[in-house]
């Protein structure tokens, strides 16, 4: 059975390989949309795309971190449960 340092490393390199797949698919869309739309750029919009590009990656870089804390925060709770438990089935 893996020990919770693996366990959390599991579980941080599937939610970095997830935010990384849903970066991925938004940057393919604008692609795909910004393809078909005219070639003239102008420096305020490409200023724009790039702006909302940031805000988005702020956004799934937030969400993970609030992500690992409840982890975190989740683990905390069931060692502490463990080592209660296995204290009082030690002492009786």
């Amino acid at each position: 059975m893996p020990d919770i340092q693996e366990q959390y490393t599991e579980f941080a390199k599937r939610s970095q390989e997830a935010a990384y797949s849903v970066v991925e698919a938004w940057a393919k869309t604008v692609q795909e949309t910004t393809a078909q739309l005219p070639s003239v750029v102008t420096p305020e919009g490409a200023q724009q795309v790039v702006d909302q590009f940031f805000d988005f990656s702020t956004t799934v870089i937030d969400a993970q971190r609030n992500l690992i804390k409840q982890f975190i925060s989740t683990s905390a709770n069931v060692a502490d449960n463990v080592a209660k438990n296995l204290n009082e089935h030690t002492a009786a």
